[in-house]
């Protein structure tokens, strides 16, 4: 993980994939959209 440059995001991005209660993904005229609900 030291040498990987790209480590730090991709960390991230799964450390907030894991707090989120809900992670939609969708896909509409090629853009793609992530919603993240966090309930407190």
């Amino acid at each position: 993980m030291i040498d990987d440059p790209a480590a730090p995001a991709r960390l991230a991005g799964y450390l907030v994939g894991r707090l989120a209660d809900r992670l939609t993904v969708t896909e509409r005229d090629g853009k793609e959209e992530t919603k993240l609900v966090f309930n407190a």
